[in-house]
């Protein structure tokens, strides 16, 4: 379901890609339907799946709740690799939990406009609706997510990564439901 692994795996100039892994059972993780962002369920199964991961203590720390410190430890790994689009777009979540949505939002517009045909153009319109519907945007969002899921069935993706964008439309749907009750009510 997740758009981690392939953020996770290395892009061309970074190595091949790797299939995704499913959240839940044995990966230690899970998207939250509500919020739309990945969750640690269980920190061992979590560290076994991330063992050789050169950015899991990043994202361990984001995924934990600790943007801060995931965000120290991203700029410092950014310095080394400054053209990582994996670095790049964790540091845009980071952005994102920290309640800068609109550097987030302007990040991942970049980067999609860097990576415009490549395996990463999914996964980076999949993670500018999250910044999107974190910061009220929910029109927007849901042209991200709806952006992502045409990619993901055009290309073939894991049912996994078809399956969180299809997470992702229907609770922004929900969401704009209610945001067009409210403007009603006024």
């Amino acid at each position: 379901m997740q758009e981690a692994a392939l953020m996770r795996a290395k892009q061309p100039s970074e190595g091949p890609l790797r299939a995704p892994s499913v959240p839940g059972g044995e990966s230690g993780w899970h998207i939250d339907p509500i919020t739309l962002r990945p969750v640690i369920d269980d920190l061992e199964a979590f560290e076994r799946e991330f063992a050789h991961d050169y950015a899991r203590e990043v994202i361990r720390a984001l995924w934990s709740g600790d943007p801060v410190t995931a965000r120290e430890r991203c700029e410092v790994m950014l310095a080394e690799r400054p053209s990582s689009v994996r670095l790049r777009a964790i540091l845009a979540d980071c952005r994102r939990d920290l309640g800068e949505t609109d550097q987030a939002i302007a990040d991942y517009r970049v980067l999609l406009e860097e990576c415009r045909g490549t395996a990463w153009e999914s996964v980076l319109h999949q993670h500018l609706g999250k910044a999107l519907f974190t910061a009220g945007h929910y029109d927007l969002a849901l042209t991200a997510f709806a952006q992502a899921y045409e990619l993901r069935v055009f290309t073939g993706a894991h049912p996994s990564l078809i399956d969180s964008s299809m997470v992702a439309m229907s609770r922004t749907q929900h969401m704009l439901e209610i945001q067009h009750r409210a403007r009603r009510r006024h």
